[in-house]
């Protein structure tokens, strides 16, 4: 999955979706929650003979929300 694909992916869900945080220039700017931000945090990548057979990229997922119980929040918001 390219960094393109997952952020259709994620921003499919209807909530808000930033890559690493929100430039906000205002109080305006930062949508209220909840939100996703995700962030690239390495790869591994599969190589052999000095070339790279299959690309991976491992990305961190973060959805910020202002409620305890996401599970039943997540649930909610499925539906």
């Amino acid at each position: 999955m390219t960094q393109q694909e997952l952020y259709t992916l994620l921003s499919s869900t209807g909530i808000s979706t930033c890559y690493h945080s929100w430039k906000a220039s205002g109080a305006t700017d930062v949508p209220a929650l909840p939100w996703i931000c995700y962030l690239f945090i390495g790869s591994d990548n599969e190589s052999a003979d000095n070339k790279v057979h299959k690309k991976i990229g491992n990305y961190l997922i973060e959805l910020h929300s202002d409620k305890k119980d996401l599970v039943k929040y997540i649930r909610a918001f499925a539906n």
